[in-house]
């Protein structure tokens, strides 16, 4: 977008922007969606398959001092 929006002012406003004014509309929708995405998935995890063994949730260092 800073990318997008520097070549807009580089050319100002005697060029034709358009283009890049629409390349710029586009790239906010895929990031507005892959926002949408990340929040759907923080907000609501996906869930293990049923029969599925349950992962291990102690930290790391804690199964490291637990194996000693």
């Amino acid at each position: 977008m800073g990318l997008l929006q520097g070549a807009i002012l580089y050319v100002g406003n005697d060029g034709d922007t358009g283009s890049l004014r629409a390349w710029q509309t586009k790239m906010l929708w895929v990031i507005g969606i892959n926002l949408v995405i990340a929040v759907s998935y923080t907000l609501w995890p996906k869930e293990a398959p049923a029969g599925a063994a349950p992962q291990d949730t102690e930290r790391p260092r804690e199964r490291l001092q637990s194996r000693r």
